[in-house]
């Protein structure tokens, strides 16, 4: 299977990319969703 990657975005903003691959999914934020999340609670 081919990798693939999706960003997630967040009024107008990347909050996180997801990654899928042979090892199954990842998701990572970024720093830009790391300071929503706080905000929002639990999103990542």
């Amino acid at each position: 299977m081919e990798c693939k990657e999706c960003k997630v975005t967040c009024e107008g903003k990347e909050v996180a990319t997801i990654s899928c691959g042979k090892d199954g999914v990842a998701i990572k934020c970024t720093e830009e969703g790391k300071k929503l999340c706080k905000d929002l609670k639990g999103c990542c």
